[in-house]
């Protein structure tokens, strides 16, 4: 039996063994890329999105032990927390960047931060700068609910934002608002840096999907949904990348019900599906990739197969010509 992919991507397909050491960088490299990407984006990208949403101040909350869903955008893991990060626009090009508390001897030498301060400055230090709108890493959201992504928006604890309006003290207390707007602009703009990173990722996300979808991992009539997920997640492993996700690899049978992620054996003329994401130094995928299993005496796809592609690409090239960021 063949398995033959089904293209959705951009990127030609190819089957290529990886070597452990996919991105030929050191835990230094990391870092100094890291602090790279750091400084154009506070430099480039936070002015504009501070503006844009006519915030004076953003004050972010670091405990340590990854609480704070944003803080590699801003410095390193930490057993007790890089401290408080102040952003204050006090005018001019450039935002200025502070540090109070915390752990913050790898900031100090990153140089990207201008002041390093004491918590307990933290009331003397706002009101010195007066700030009128202070963004706080809050959800906007007025009903319980549990949409994606909005962990980014609301990394600040119930009891550090009760604290912090009590440090703050009156008027401070009363500007604080939500971060939410700032983030998404903070964010969603890319340096160059930053896209360079992300390929990396995609690249090594894209080369294991293709080769899970092959013969080298699927013998039809053996290998079961389950099989292609623990492969992936072996995969990961000894790249030493994070898991976005747990790989969900799933088909569609014709009575419409969905299987993923069972000990259901592969078969002939099955149609796959694999959604997974893998990251590293602050860069996640989510991509996913499509297979169908040739039967017997079948050398090409189904009509039915090809035509699905073929109209998937039509409306892929559809969207590059039209969608900008």
């Amino acid at each position: 039996m063949m398995l033959k992919k089904v293209k959705v991507s951009v990127f030609p397909a190819i089957i290529i063994m990886i070597g452990l050491n996919l991105f030929g960088q050191s835990a230094q490299d990391d870092m100094e890329i890291a602090n790279m990407i750091r400084s154009d984006k506070f430099n480039y990208v936070l002015p504009k999105a501070m503006r844009n949403n006519n915030i004076d101040m953003w004050i972010i909350i670091d405990r340590g032990r990854g609480t704070e869903p944003l803080f590699r955008d801003f410095g390193y893991a930490t057993s007790n927390g890089n401290g408080i990060f102040i952003f204050t626009d006090r005018g001019g090009d450039r935002i200025e960047r502070a540090v109070l508390g915390g752990e913050p001897e790898l900031l100090m030498e990153s140089r990207l931060y201008d002041v390093f301060d004491s918590i307990e400055n933290l009331r003397s230090f706002v009101a010195k700068r007066d700030p009128k709108r202070i963004a706080v890493n809050i959800s906007s959201a007025k009903k319980l609910s549990l949409p994606e992504g909005r962990h980014l928006f609301d990394g600040l604890s119930h009891t550090d934002y009760l604290n912090l309006k009590k440090a703050l003290g009156e008027p401070y207390a009363s500007r604080l608002i939500s971060a939410e707007k700032l983030i998404s602009d903070f964010r969603s703009e890319r340096v160059a840096g930053e896209i360079i990173e992300f390929s990396k990722v995609a690249n090594i996300t894209r080369r294991l999907l293709e080769r899970a979808l092959s013969n080298e991992v699927i013998t039809p009539g053996k290998t079961t949904l389950l099989d292609v997920c623990w492969w992936l997640e072996e995969q990961r492993k000894k790249q030493g990348l994070e898991r976005g996700w747990f790989p969900t690899v799933f088909l569609s049978p014709p009575d419409g019900h969905e299987i993923s992620n069972t000990d259901r054996i592969i078969q002939p003329g099955d149609v796959l599906q694999i959604d997974w994401g893998i990251g590293r130094n602050n860069f996640f995928t989510d991509m996913k990739r499509f297979a169908y299993v040739l039967k017997e005496n079948e050398k090409e796809l189904p009509g039915w197969v090809q035509t699905a592609f073929d109209n998937a690409c039509k409306i892929r090239e559809l969207i590059r010509k039209n969608v900008r960021s």
